[in-house]
């Protein structure tokens, strides 16, 4: 009896998943236009506020003009001592 039930409740559950995912469906093919409206905001985001996160990426290693910038050598703060340590910068 009880693993009646507990096939009921499963297959209860997965008819709930589906019900809401077409209910998600069809509020998305019947507003599509809102939702296309906000390509433009997340390219936006992408590009102007996720896009500088690279150079921070380049500070903190070995950058090497025409190779990969996640495939060269760590080197952390190695640059920022240097450069703070040089005398032109103070002077």
């Amino acid at each position: 009896m009880e693993s009646e039930t507990a096939k009921t409740t499963s297959t209860m559950t997965s008819l709930r998943k589906e019900s809401r995912l077409r209910t998600a469906a069809t509020l998305f093919r019947k507003d599509w236009q809102l939702y296309s409206l906000l390509i433009l905001p997340i390219i936006y985001l992408l590009i102007f506020k996720y896009g500088p996160m690279i150079g921070n990426v380049i500070a903190f290693s070995r950058f090497v003009p025409g190779g990969s910038i996640f495939g060269e050598k760590w080197v952390g703060l190695r640059y920022f001592k240097m450069f703070i340590d040089d005398p032109t910068f103070w002077g």
